[in-house]
């Protein structure tokens, strides 16, 4: 997929969107890979029938030790929504001690 989006001096570019396919976790040196996808509506909502919940993204949202506050968006679970197009700014690993 491709999106198009105005640079600082006007110019229109396009940018091909990497979209995450799965993610791996490693525990023990075990490794299993998971499918991504939108969790189920009753997850999100409960039972409420009202309203309708399109989940987009999946982030982290924090505070470093420092006292900085940090959101990453890890990947995306819709069309309507990307996470850093930009490679320097996409999150390709993480690591919890």
């Amino acid at each position: 997929m491709e999106i198009e989006r105005t640079t600082d001096n006007g110019d229109v570019v396009r940018d091909k969107v990497v979209r995450a396919g799965g993610l791996r976790l490693l525990r023990g040196g075990k490794k299993k890979t998971l499918k991504v996808q939108a969790p189920d509506r009753e997850f999100l909502m409960g039972k409420d029938k009202s309203v309708n919940v399109l989940p987009q993204t999946l982030g982290l949202l924090g505070e470093t030790l420092a006292g900085t506050r940090r959101e990453l968006c890890l990947f995306s679970l819709s069309n309507f929504a990307d996470c850093a197009p930009a490679d320097d700014a996409r999150v390709v690993r993480i690591d919890f001690p």
